[in-house]
């Protein structure tokens, strides 16, 4: 009886083994870059995934009086202070669609600071192709990122969170 089961066990695993190297044969997935994806005043937006440390509701803010423009506030997370910005002033757009109710935390060197969202953003697979194909030279670079199934591809803004502190908000 153990013998039948050992050999039961055996097929089992060799079965699995053939599913996953077909799986794999037939999988011609390009390597991408991983992004965090969310809407922001009506465009998409996206911005590298390992740079986000987390996603929190935007509450319990504390203002900073007579702080420059685009700062929203200070908070608290891991014992730390973290600086709040407007992402939609450091990107100089004119407006939200809605209020923002989520607050991203990126790293930024060492440190962690806040960005005011409008969503909580999507993981996304980027294909390198697309990043290598942006157009602009600032803190935000539109790509065309190719769509399963759709003829068109869409437009997506990259956000380099590097040049987007250096920049500073626009006027």
């Amino acid at each position: 009886m153990s013998a039948e089961a050992d050999l039961r066990d055996a097929r089992l695993l060799e079965q699995r083994a053939e599913r996953l190297r077909s799986r794999k044969a037939g999988s011609q997935e390009e390597d991408g870059a991983w992004a965090a994806e969310f809407e922001l005043g009506g465009e998409r937006y996206a911005l590298p995934l390992e740079r986000l440390r987390a996603c929190l509701p935007l509450k319990g803010l504390a203002p900073v009086p007579l702080a420059k423009r685009g700062v929203v506030g200070i908070t608290r997370w891991e014992g730390r202070v973290v600086a709040v910005f407007s992402l939609s002033s450091l990107l100089g757009l004119k407006g939200w669609r809605r209020d923002p109710s989520v607050l991203l935390l990126i790293s930024k060197g060492d440190a962690t600071v806040g960005l005011d969202c409008e969503e909580i953003p999507r993981s996304l697979q980027l294909p390198f192709q697309s990043l290598s194909g942006s157009s602009g030279d600032g803190a935000v670079q539109a790509l065309s990122v190719p769509v399963p199934g759709q003829e068109q591809p869409r437009l997506l803004h990259w956000i380099d969170p590097d040049r987007l502190f250096k920049a500073g908000p626009s006027a």
